[in-house]
């Protein structure tokens, strides 16, 4: 179970339960003055009693002695009263907690049956798409020992840029399914030469380093994880706008104008996207959300509609050094 799921669970049934007490609290309620008014009346039809009862016994015995007759006391009444609805209320929370649970399971249970069918469909593309790009880069290769002309070889640079983005997609898709720690694998590298590596990722990208940054991680899973950032950045650009890639110390800011995010508090959920019409499955920001939670990083997403979008995230955990550059890299 998934922490959406969990957290799904969890609120319906907050929800479910605290209805089903707010509505035995008003019942509850209404029950505690009926039967206490009732307990009231027959406390004072028994006092009454007891003082007719004192005041003929006193005239029967001039010797002024205090009446024998027992007080009445309804004091026993009310506290079962009070501890039959406690008792109730427990048994009420605690059946409604459970039905609640079971509630929720049983409408979450096609949503969950719908995720495995997902993610067994993506097994199931990244391993058959596994066989047609390897024999596509062989032929790829055997063609560029050949003698080709100029226009052959610009149609076998786009066969192979194409290939490039196949292959990207199948990492992409197989590291959405990775939950092995084995999956990692760390070495000491600069982020800032990472960085301008991935401006080549789209013309409309600027990348400016003000400090040199040493960190130890895995270098193709930070690589996927920042490309993912741009990537969303450029297909949700508006009127060709820059976007910015800055490293500032021990932080990465990925700033950009497009269209902002209507709901920033799901868009790192996996399959989520808020424009169906745009290409992609929705797994980019799921990525990047679980490979800083690997390395404890800090991850922050501030967004406003028609503004734009910035996310920064902070390498100090895996940082080994940092030092300032004589001329910032632009």
């Amino acid at each position: 179970m998934n922490p959406y799921e969990r957290r799904s669970i969890l609120l319906f049934s907050a929800l479910y339960t605290g209805g089903i007490l707010l509505l035995y609290s008003l019942v509850g309620f209404w029950y505690y003055q009926k039967e206490t008014r009732r307990i009231n009346a027959e406390e004072r039809v028994a006092l009454s009693l007891y003082e007719s009862r004192c005041a003929r016994l006193t005239k029967l015995d001039p010797t002024g002695k205090p009446c024998a007759i027992e007080t009445p006391d309804f004091s026993a009444s009310k506290a079962l009263l009070r501890r039959e609805l406690t008792i109730a209320s427990l048994i009420t929370l605690v059946l409604g907690g459970a039905l609640s649970v079971a509630l929720a399971l049983a409408v979450l249970r096609p949503i969950r049956r719908n995720y495995r069918m997902m993610d067994a469909f993506i097994h199931a593309m990244i391993h058959d798409l596994g066989t047609p790009i390897s024999a596509a880069r062989i032929n790829i290769d055997a063609l560029a020992d050949t003698a080709l002309s100029p226009q052959q070889l610009k149609r076998v640079g786009r066969i192979t840029r194409a290939l490039q983005r196949l292959s990207a997609l199948q990492d992409q898709m197989r590291l959405a399914l990775v939950r092995s720690e084995a999956a990692y694998s760390d070495s000491e590298f600069d982020l800032c030469v990472l960085l301008h590596e991935l401006r080549e990722f789209s013309e409309l990208i600027d990348c400016t380093c003000k400090h040199a940054l040493t960190i130890r991680a895995d270098r193709t899973m930070i690589e996927r994880m920042i490309e993912n950032l741009p990537s969303n950045a450029v297909k949700y650009n508006r009127d060709n706008r820059r976007i910015t890639l800055r490293l500032e110390e021990h932080t990465l800011i990925i700033q950009d104008h497009g269209i902002g995010i209507r709901r920033p508090d799901r868009v790192f959920e996996r399959y989520y996207r808020e424009a169906s019409s745009m290409s992609g499955m929705g797994l980019g920001l799921g990525i990047v959300q679980m490979i800083c939670r690997h390395y404890n990083l800090p991850l922050h997403l501030e967004s406003r509609l028609r503004e734009g979008t910035t996310v920064r995230i902070d390498f100090r955990p895996i940082t080994l050094h940092y030092s300032s550059l004589k001329e910032p890299h632009a």
